[in-house]
């Protein structure tokens, strides 16, 4: 695709990265598992035994580095009437599923996991890929405008990713569809970053004169 800065993120583009998520085995699988055990096994939260299998399950499969499962199992017990909460898409649950803690990156981004797999239709996942698509757009296409705190507060975050469907004519991705592509998108970015950065040092290595 050429330099980053050229990439305008399009429907036709999307539906590209969702066909190649869809016709990749593992992610498949993961997808699947996480859905029997959230909707089909243990769909309360009344159970810490439950809930500890399902926070560490979200812990494996996306990563999200929550070092004290139990702790976080214990919280997500304790948050009032949790289950008609998330029923119902009540966007203040994440902040209290990520705990005192909520400024931490990881436990935000485990939150809005746990909630999205609680309920596909109501919570986007956030992460660090979709932060990187959203401030890909925002640096080189001047949409959307947001600050970087925005995204941690998830209400905002929320109207910040409505704005970037609506520009990039996205409106007709679900929830999922939207995640998938986010989430490959995203990951190119990253990498090609990374990928530039390494460049740039082998470049200014051999630049650099020897004493």
């Amino acid at each position: 695709m050429g330099d980053s800065t050229e990439i305008r993120p399009d429907l036709a583009m999307a539906q590209g990265y969702i066909q190649i998520w869809d016709n990749n085995p593992r992610f498949d699988a993961e997808a699947k598992a996480v859905a029997w055990l959230f909707r089909d096994i243990f769909p309360q939260n009344i159970d810490i035994n439950h809930i500890l299998t399902k926070v560490g399950l979200i812990n494996s499969v996306y990563h999200t580095h929550i070092y004290d499962l139990h702790k976080s199992a214990e919280r997500i017990l304790g948050v009032r009437d949790i289950d008609a909460r998330l029923h119902m898409g009540c966007l203040d649950i994440v902040a209290e599923i990520a705990g005192s803690h909520a400024s931490n990156h990881g436990n935000y981004s485990f939150a809005t996991k746990y909630c999205y797999n609680s309920n596909i239709t109501a919570f986007p996942i956030f992460d660090s890929r979709v932060s990187a698509v959203l401030s890909h757009s925002r640096n080189n296409f001047g949409t959307p405008t947001y600050a970087n705190s925005d995204l941690y507060r998830y209400d905002q975050f929320l109207c910040v990713l409505a704005n970037f469907k609506t520009t990039f004519g996205l409106n007709g991705l679900s929830i999922t569809e939207t995640d998938k592509f986010l989430w490959l998108f995203g990951d190119e970015l990253i990498r090609r970053k990374k990928d530039n950065g390494h460049a740039l040092r082998r470049h200014r290595a051999r630049s650099s004169p020897r004493l």
